[in-house]
């Protein structure tokens, strides 16, 4: 089992995790199951590196995204909903919306 497996568990499960420095930070608590829990501890680095570089890619494309903003001279409100649609874009499918904006709005 991947990483990656382990998170769709967790999602799957209707938790949400997050890295805080070097711990895994599930929520509701009360959701997590003893089998859960083992996989978590068995494969908590490589989670870590993963969510490390899905914050990473996020950054990115949220940067990415305001320089868009910044060309079409948008305001603050179409700023937020920028924003607000790339936090509710599933993350598995961010790469792909990062990709577009390279493509569609290469850096100056």
């Amino acid at each position: 089992m991947t990483a990656a497996d382990v998170c769709r568990l967790v999602f799957d499960a209707g938790l949400t995790m997050h890295a805080d420095g070097a711990e895994l930070v599930l929520k509701p608590a009360a959701k997590l199951t003893p089998e859960l829990r083992a996989l978590l501890v068995e494969h908590k680095p490589e989670l870590l590196e993963l969510i490390h570089q899905a914050d990473t890619l996020t950054a990115e494309l949220l940067t990415r995204a305001m320089a868009v903003c910044d060309r079409h001279g948008d305001g603050t409100q179409a700023r937020a909903d920028m924003r607000a649609d790339i936090e509710s874009t599933p993350a598995h499918l961010r790469a792909d919306l990062l990709e577009h904006f390279r493509r569609s709005h290469p850096a100056r």
